[in-house]
């Protein structure tokens, strides 16, 4: 339990290779169109997930649902109840997933507008504003970090000590004579 609890406070696990993400996802797309050819996989309006995917796949290529709504080779119909949907084969070629990234754009985009009068819109002034604010993130980085570089050094970075620390700091350099004083308890009533 301690090794698990140390683990967890380490950050996220590494994201694995290329190479076994897409081994994986490619196994694991074989695996749920067979899943999904069985009788009554997912009569119960319950979706078809295959029975390892906890251990073998999902430390590689994260939550079943997620992968199945961003591999592109799925479409999932939503039931009544959000753990309730049934997953679907898409015909044809699998559909391009688009960036996150992108999508937020599109939102933007859409936000500008929904929020633009039709006769004030222009491509070219939201291309404008796009192109400060990726300005304005640029500037407000190197003046972060003074070069421009994204890492701190450490004798840059905020040392965060103590009374106690910064008094002994101090008496090492000859600064102060004393230790920092208790606070003294006050006197019942």
């Amino acid at each position: 339990a301690a090794a698990k609890a140390k683990s967890q406070k380490d950050g996220p696990p590494p994201i694995p290779p290329l190479e076994v993400r897409e081994a994986a996802t490619t196994r694991a797309i074989a695996m749920i169109k067979r899943g999904l050819e069985k009788e009554g996989a997912q009569e119960t309006g319950h979706p078809y997930i295959p029975g390892n995917w906890s251990k073998e796949f999902k430390p590689v290529l994260g939550p079943y649902r997620k992968f199945v709504q961003t591999c592109g080779h799925f479409k999932i119909v939503d039931g009544d109840i959000p753990s309730n949907y049934t997953i679907h084969p898409v015909k044809g070629e699998p559909v391009t997933i688009v960036a996150g990234w992108e999508t937020q754009l599109r939102t933007a985009w859409e936000t500008y507008v929904t929020d633009t009068p039709e006769k004030s819109r222009s491509t070219k002034e939201f291309l404008e504003v796009v192109e400060k604010c990726v300005q304005r993130a640029k500037s407000a980085k190197e003046t972060a970090n003074g070069d421009g570089s994204q890492k701190k050094e450490p004798s840059e970075a905020p040392k965060k000590a103590g009374k106690r620390k910064e008094a002994e700091a101090a008496a090492a350099e000859g600064e102060a004579s004393k230790p920092p004083m208790k606070k003294k308890k006050k006197a019942a009533a």
